[in-house]
């Protein structure tokens, strides 16, 4: 849902939003990869969000939560509080929490990844793959190969845990066996669950993963890649989107920074007129389908 969908409920209307904060320039120089980077880092967005989280019920925010790495807070507030908010000086920007649904995909032998793996002896051994989905159920194709999990949807409480398959699947097309397609059948997966049985999310689910994945990222075996094979549903773009997604932005480019790639399946629907979010945010690799349709 839009936000000029999410305004037709009216002005008392209750809704659940996303508020990005301007960030010091002086955090520029804490972009790497080191400890001693990521601890900094931790103390001036703790440091801007309790800011921030002090002014919010004077502002109509409620039920704030912040999280570690990004200036990022999630909450709800009416309709009529919105431009009082967003006109706040440490605000970058207010978005509404859209829902979530899962872009279905083929497998690997429309790829054609069998013949690339071969010519370039590629199994993915040594590279750690996030995939942010519904979960990941622990297949014995993966063996031990899912280093880490973690629910965001606040349901289960465990990443493996994939009550509509469809992170499973995609993690099968990423790491399965070889035997079955599996692009890098070496390669390890962290498994974070951000979509419900039924496919679908909220966009902070996902946000709060990506934080979880850079705030982790040196550990079990380091992230390499993030995958997200999911987007906003009903909503194209056929340019760069960062300034209607600040809070999506702001997440993966920091990921990016720190040398992670982020790639997004592009929507899946045979479009003409755009790709989906976040595939259509400039820092993200975007990834089209493939099928016998």
């Amino acid at each position: 849902m839009l936000w000029e969908e999410a305004l037709k409920r009216g002005a008392d209307a209750v809704l659940p939003i996303i508020v990005t904060l301007h960030e010091p320039v002086l955090a520029e120089q804490f972009r790497g990869t080191s400890v001693e980077a990521d601890a900094y880092r931790v103390q001036w967005v703790a440091s801007l969000v309790h800011q921030f989280a002090d002014q919010a019920p004077a502002l109509g925010m409620t039920s704030v939560k912040a999280i570690s790495h990004f200036p990022i807070l999630f909450g709800n507030a009416r309709a009529s509080d919105l431009s009082r908010i967003a006109a706040a000086p440490n605000v970058r920007a207010v978005e509404f929490d859209a829902p979530l649904v899962a872009f279905r995909i083929q497998g690997s032998t429309r790829m054609n990844s069998p013949t690339l793996r071969a010519s370039h002896n590629a199994t993915g051994a040594g590279v750690e793959v996030a995939v942010i989905d519904s979960g990941i159920f622990p297949h014995s194709e993966f063996a031990s190969r899912i280093r880490a999990h973690q629910d965001l949807t606040g349901t289960t409480g465990d990443g493996t845990v994939d009550g509509s398959g469809h992170g499973t699947q995609v993690s099968g097309i990423i790491a399965g066996s070889q035997a079955n397609g599996g692009v890098a059948p070496l390669a390890g997966l962290w498994a974070m669950k951000v979509l419900l049985n039924d496919g679908t999310g909220q966009v902070q689910w996902s946000i709060d993963a990506l934080n979880s994945v850079y705030a982790n990222r040196l550990l079990f075996g380091e992230v390499d890649v993030v995958n997200m094979s999911l987007g906003i549903s009903g909503v194209w773009h056929n340019a760069d989107c960062d300034s209607n997604y600040v809070a999506y932005a702001t997440a993966i480019n920091q990921l990016v920074a720190a040398g992670i790639p982020v790639f997004a399946a592009s929507g899946n629907d045979s479009r003409l007129d755009g790709v989906g979010v976040p595939a259509c945010l400039s820092n993200v690799i975007s990834v089209g389908a493939v099928s016998d349709a």
